[in-house]
């Protein structure tokens, strides 16, 4: 008869910057239908009222963030910043048909701009109050539209490609080997143009470990430069899942990072049991999680008892997970990103805030509120609690 054991043991999953309670946060973007980004003071206390009444005691952001800004808002207002590295001026990766796409991870410049932009918002951060962890970027990707609006693979300027091509005879040594191994029949590895899109060849899995490798180089190279000048500071980064074929989104090597940071929506599974999963696969390593983005579109779901039973569910699902240690619901209000006109609706895509443009709460507004409640009111309970993973042997 085999033998089973059971071994038990409880893996401390508590925040790693210290006495920070768990982060009941909101994506901070406070356009405004009427003053844009220039709130006068009442909106912009009016807002403050807003965010207390929601029970947020954290804020997200995605522009740039002074430690005064930081400080203050935590004195005053008790809120906990996730500030985000930004700036990064860097060279482009091109697409298959020469139009402009994100970043050329493995470009020296690019690398160089990480490391800088980095170490300054670390040096201006480091130690202040109110801070909860530096955020390394937003949904970086290798995938995206085309000049004809296709989804495809970015990198085929010369940077990118030369670097796949270099790998690639590191790997397989000669051209004959790469031949006699694929059965390809190119001349030499400086023939060879990855695919555009998904396929199963074995050029394709290259290429996706490819870029893999370089995207978490990319951002090590950011996360190293924190460490060196604030080395008790936690990092993350805003990783979009939902996308696997995708080696920057869901299934990118980030084990460097002390919170796994995942931008993770119920609209791309429509099942919580697919939700669930997909989260449990990311959250499997065990690290400290935050969930940099969740929502409801608010216009998809139209019905306001549809849109405030789904965040409910969403926030809930999350919770239940013990390695999550703070949900950021995008956004605070409306923007107008896609669209021209917010009094005209033009667009469908810009409808996430929990708030209107305009300040108006929708019924989102009264989910948040209510589940943050709950939790405020379990306190130290989910401030320390623990992750207890079993194995069987």
């Amino acid at each position: 008869m085999r033998a089973v054991a059971s071994l038990l043991f409880a893996a401390l999953l508590s925040c790693p910057a210290g006495d920070i309670p768990f982060l009941r946060g909101m994506g901070w973007s406070p356009w405004h239908a009427k003053y844009g980004w220039g709130r006068p003071p009442e909106v912009v206390a009016q807002d403050y009222r807003f965010l207390a009444d929601m029970h947020v005691n954290a804020l997200r952001t995605w522009g740039a963030t002074k430690r005064a800004s930081l400080e203050k808002q935590f004195e005053a207002h008790g809120l906990y910043m996730v500030p985000q590295v930004g700036g990064i001026k860097a060279p482009r990766m091109a697409f298959a048909d020469g139009k402009s796409g994100h970043v050329v991870y493995v470009h020296p410049d690019s690398l160089e701009a990480m490391r800088e932009r980095a170490t300054a918002l670390a040096k201006d951060m480091a130690g202040a109050r109110g801070l909860a962890a530096l955020n390394l970027g937003n949904e970086y990707s290798w995938v995206g539209t085309n000049k004809k609006g296709h989804y495809q693979y970015q990198g085929f300027d010369k940077t990118t490609l030369t670097a796949f091509r270099r790998t690639l005879e590191k790997r397989f040594g000669t051209i004959a080997n790469w031949q006699r191994l694929t059965g390809r029949k190119d001349k030499s590895f400086a023939d060879i143009i990855p695919p555009t899109g998904q396929n199963n060849s074995l050029l394709f899995w290259e290429w996706w470990r490819f870029q893999r490798e370089v995207f978490g180089q990319y951002l090590r190279v950011g996360h190293e430069a924190v460490r060196a000048v604030a080395p008790d500071t936690p990092v993350t980064y805003a990783l979009l899942c939902g996308n696997r074929w995708d080696p920057a989104t869901e299934d990118a090597d980030l084990p460097f990072l002390e919170f796994q940071g995942d931008n993770l929506y119920y609209h791309w599974d429509k099942s919580w049991v697919d939700y669930s999963v997909r989260l449990a696969r990311r959250i499997g390593p065990g690290r400290p999680a935050l969930i940099t983005e969740t929502g409801i579109n608010t216009q998809r779901h139209a019905d306001p008892t549809v849109a405030d039973r789904l965040m409910r569910q969403m926030l809930w699902t999350l919770f239940m997970h013990t390695e999550v240690k703070g949900v950021f619901p995008f956004v605070y209000c409306d923007e107008w990103w896609h669209g021209k006109d917010p009094k005209a609706q033009d667009t469908g895509e810009d409808h996430w805030g929990i708030l209107t443009a305009d300040r108006k709460p929708k019924s989102t507004y009264l989910a948040v509120k209510q589940t943050y409640a709950e939790w405020e009111r379990l306190g130290e309970i989910i401030d320390t609690r623990e992750s207890k993973i079993e194995l069987l042997v």
